[in-house]
């Protein structure tokens, strides 16, 4: 069932970037969290980025976590929020029944579950994408990422401007499923406020495509 129509209703816990206080059966963005989302999202989704990298560069920049910086990223808490469905637009609470304790001993009916929607801040078939990435990592745990299997050059180029190894990038899915390969800049694609706190400048250097410089080392 929907949320009650009148007053307020607070769903307790809630993800990240949404207000957990209902008004009817709608829920709420939190400013700046929404944006947060989108960028691990995209950091690890179409930049093929390590969770471990991206908490690393969160806790340098100082971005705080939903409990506003009472706590630390880490690629466990990422993990979570990227494999949460509430982030699709549609959050489901009073599923489960608990002891004095807070412990699930059972789960409730379906008819007494109670649906709030909230702003969608992904599509269906991105998360679906999503899961398959999170699926695929667990599954290869231990052996070579798809990074290192299919760019040849992963790991082995430098820029010359600031030294650091160029990220091995995935472009957009064309239409016939496949996607463009490409060399990026690690301070080219780096946000501006870790290039202000690490003191560098964005890389001039453009995106390169991997057949390209590939086709000229080999």
């Amino acid at each position: 069932m929907l949320a009650g129509e009148t007053g307020g209703f607070s769903v307790g816990s809630r993800p990240m970037g949404i207000d957990g206080t209902a008004r009817k059966d709608r829920l709420r963005s939190v400013p700046g969290q929404g944006e947060v989302y989108s960028r691990i999202v995209t950091e690890y989704l179409d930049l093929g980025r390590s969770l471990n990298d991206i908490s690393l560069d969160l806790n340098a920049e100082g971005v705080p976590t939903r409990n506003n910086g009472s706590s630390r990223w880490s690629s466990g808490p990422l993990s979570k929020i990227l494999k949460c469905a509430d982030y699709l637009g549609e959050i489901t609470v009073n599923r489960f029944i608990t002891d004095v304790k807070g412990r699930i001993i059972g789960n409730r009916p379906e008819a007494e579950h109670i649906v709030f929607e909230a702003p969608p801040l992904i599509t269906q078939d991105r998360w679906d994408e999503l899961q398959k990435r999170l699926n695929s990592a667990n599954a290869r745990s231990g052996r070579q990422s798809q990074a290192s299997q299919e760019f040849l050059l992963h790991d082995l180029c430098v820029c010359r401007i600031w030294g650091a190894k160029m990220m091995s990038l995935y472009g957009t899915r064309r239409i016939d499923g496949t996607r463009s390969r490409n060399y990026a800049w690690y301070w080219h694609k780096a946000s501006g406020k870790l290039r202000e706190i690490k003191g560098r400048e964005k890389c001039p250097l453009p995106l390169i495509p991997a057949e390209l410089l590939e086709w000229h080392v080999f």
